[in-house]
């Protein structure tokens, strides 16, 4: 699943597009979003190319994928 980091103008819809790089960007409600998700049981590991975020995070379940700047890939078990 992807989604897009949290912004500080809280703006949403298809012109939301934000980047790690934007000033707009806002780290510390994308660090509480991304542990929420880490908190279900399905959620396994997100890519989002953030070093402070995955330094933050411990446990190395957030880690640098190409391409994952602008939102966050939510990896997500199979149930079963």
């Amino acid at each position: 699943m992807d989604i897009r980091p949290m912004r500080k103008d809280r703006l949403e819809g298809q012109s939301a597009r934000v980047s790690r790089f934007d000033d707009v960007y806002d780290r510390n409600a994308t660090i509480q979003l991304i542990r929420l998700f880490l908190q279900h049981p399905m959620v396994t590991k997100v890519f989002f190319n953030d070093g402070e975020v995955q330094k933050t995070i411990a446990g190395g379940r957030v880690r640098s994928l190409q391409g994952h700047d602008d939102h966050l890939h939510i990896e997500i078990r199979e149930h079963g």
